[in-house]
């Protein structure tokens, strides 16, 4: 075997062992959440002292009946589908638009569009902004706060795809007389299904698990999402970190298959945009 091979393979096994790192926490997680109330706060890494299924079917029996967790992961489907449609439809445009058209004004706007990655939201404007267009508490208010939020990062790799669509497409369809939403929607929207698919699983799992927004934006109880329902194991005294940890698997469980399941098409949407480019 040459030494290239025997480095390579090398390299392979040290990489392969750090990325093991990474499953601590979720063992960490996971196993506590098998435990009573006084052994998951000792906070360790060791398996249960008395592995018992009933305890672990109690943790978690109790985690869906006092989160709600029917009620919140409804919510957290509404608001996760919804905004992230409204991401792909916003941002393809502005990036197809971007791409195409050259001068000042399309050079101001994507200013705007990168600004939109440096300047961090604002909790208390925003909160007034909503609170006087009446959509303080809604569901709509969190969509539209997860789509501004995640538009500048969508609209930056859209621009960046459509690099990779010939300009010719345009021409041919504007002589066969396609307008410009049809031209779109019809043409170059499915030449773009690689970066979508992209942008979609990201921002799927961004807002699944954002905490932030919907503790703050959405105050009653009926419209509580995933995310905040691990508050209700929190006591002024005393913490169920076994429940705690419980609804903490619930929450990963969902967009952790479907993040196993996509994975390759992240990948290859980032890279076909970043080649092509």
């Amino acid at each position: 075997m040459k030494s290239s091979q025997k480095n390579s393979i090398g390299l392979e096994i040290i990489g392969l062992l750090l990325s093991l790192i990474v499953l601590i926490p979720v063992y960490f997680v996971v196993v506590n959440s098998f435990k009573t109330v006084n052994d998951a706060a000792d906070m360790l890494l060791t398996w249960p002292h008395k592995f018992q299924l009933s305890q672990i079917i109690a943790n978690y029996k109790q985690v869906f009946v006092d989160g709600n967790i029917i009620s919140a992961l409804i919510n957290s489907t509404i608001i996760t589908t919804c905004a992230v449609a409204v991401i792909i439809f916003a941002s393809a445009m502005a990036g197809y638009v971007l791409q195409r058209k050259s001068g000042k004004l399309s050079t101001f706007f994507s200013f705007i569009v990168l600004s939109g990655l440096i300047v961090p939201p604002a909790i208390v404007p925003t909160f007034w902004v909503l609170k006087l267009l009446h959509l303080n508490g809604t569901f709509l208010s969190v969509i539209l706060m997860q789509a501004a939020i995640g538009f500048s990062f969508s609209t930056l790799l859209y621009t960046a795809f459509c690099k990779t669509v010939s300009k010719e497409i345009d021409e041919a369809a504007f002589i066969d007389g396609c307008s410009g939403m049809k031209h779109f929607f019809k043409i170059i929207f499915p030449l773009l299904t690689p970066v979508t698919t992209t942008i979609g699983l990201i921002q799927c799992i961004i807002i699944w698990n954002d905490f932030t927004i919907p503790m703050y934006f959405l105050s009653s109880a009926s419209s509580t999402t995933l995310p905040v329902t691990v508050f209700m194991f929190f006591g002024k005294y005393v913490s169920s970190w076994n429940l705690v940890f419980a609804d903490v698997v619930l929450i990963a469980l969902p967009v952790t298959i479907l993040y196993l399941l996509a994975q390759r098409f992240i990948i290859e949407g980032m890279a076909a945009g970043a080649i092509k480019g």
